[in-house]
């Protein structure tokens, strides 16, 4: 909001952002999901060395949530003038500013949905570290510096790309780690039962 604050016309543009992040939040409800199940899926079959099987639903996975969210992109997309003028009508320079941000952020979804469910098959194995650095650089390492920074040269059009550009680049980093398949190890051992017995150091009172 502080960036969005440095344009010229701030209360349209912060309008027209809190609406589309509102629209925008129902598509990652779906990619949240889908990451919950991922992380099922891949904690039992690797918890039952299910190798084989382990690859193939990362697989399938990648490849359904990547269709789901451009399928969910091109849905928003095509019905964003709609959908503004649905939630503030008669107010053109709200309507004609969030039309141009979903314009720009659609093109970041699928990329989204993608670091979504690579970081799912990480968390699933029981490594936290890889998510953990791909959203810290999402947000801080490249969100917040470049959405500033376009937004000096370009206005709000500068603070969507840069919003749209940190999925994508966070999207190849994602990428990276994946096919280094250190999600593919898991991490969380076989249960050893450690707990010895132990004499009570309390004498029972006779009687």
């Amino acid at each position: 909001m502080a960036i969005i604050g440095r344009v010229n016309n701030p209360e349209t543009v912060i309008a027209a952002y809190g609406i589309g992040d509102k629209l925008i939040n129902i598509i990652f409800i779906v990619v949240d999901s889908l990451g919950t199940g991922i992380i099922t899926l891949i904690g039992q079959n690797l918890g039952a060395n299910l190798i084989k099987r382990v690859d193939e639903i990362a697989k399938k996975s990648l490849q359904m949530v990547t269709l789901i969210t451009l399928l969910e992109a091109a849905l928003v997309f095509t019905s964003r003038i709609w959908l503004f003028r649905l939630f503030i009508p008669g107010r053109a320079d709200i309507i004609n500013e969030g039309i141009h941000l979903l314009a720009i952020f659609t093109l970041g979804i699928p990329f989204f949905g993608l670091i979504g469910a690579i970081m799912a098959l990480f968390r699933g194995s029981g490594h936290n570290i890889q998510p953990m650095i791909v959203d810290l650089v999402r947000l801080w390492g490249f969100r917040i510096p470049l959405a500033y920074f376009l937004g000096i040269q370009f206005g709000s059009t500068g603070i969507w790309w840069g919003m749209t550009l940190s999925n994508i680049i966070s999207a190849l980093i994602a990428l990276y780690f994946y096919f280094q398949g250190g999600w593919g190890k898991k991490v969380i051992h076989e249960f050893r039962d450690s707990i010895q017995t132990s004499v009570s150091p309390f004498i029972p009172e006779e009687g």
